[in-house]
């Protein structure tokens, strides 16, 4: 994921149009030019635009100039920190039949789902012939 990453980054870094690793002390957004960052180390960042990744402590920590809108500060103070788990897995096409939903997806990769809305039946769950395996 980080070689993609750093490969769709490379033109906006060679373009001086992106900067990594920088501190974020402080965002001024209505700028007339466009948005001014404070760093911590005290250098400040002029542009059009910014995406910020940042984790919720840090966001939460960010001053804004002006302040967010309260509906912006208010779904930032409902957010909370959870565990999250990552699960690499390898898949193998199953065949050319991508008809069996259970047995393949539509680019014939064995569906894998890690995320249900719905609260399966007691037979669903029983069915454990769609279960993964060999994870």
């Amino acid at each position: 994921f980080g070689a993609a990453m750093d490969g769709l980054a490379l033109p906006l870094k060679e373009a001086g149009a992106l900067e990594l690793g920088r501190a974020v002390a402080a965002v001024h957004w209505h700028e007339a030019s466009g948005v001014l960052v404070e760093c911590e180390d005290g250098g400040v960042i002029h542009a059009d635009a910014v995406c910020l990744a940042l984790s919720l402590p840090a966001m939460r920590s960010l001053r804004f100039n002006p302040p967010l809108p309260a509906s912006n500060r208010a779904a930032l103070s409902q957010l909370a920190l959870g565990q999250v788990e990552k699960v690499f897995v390898t898949l193998e096409r199953v065949g050319e039949d991508t008809s069996n939903e259970r047995a393949a997806d539509t680019q014939g990769f064995a569906s894998l789902h890690l995320l249900w809305t719905d609260r399966p039946s007691a037979e669903a769950c029983a069915d454990r012939s769609s279960w993964p395996r060999n994870l």
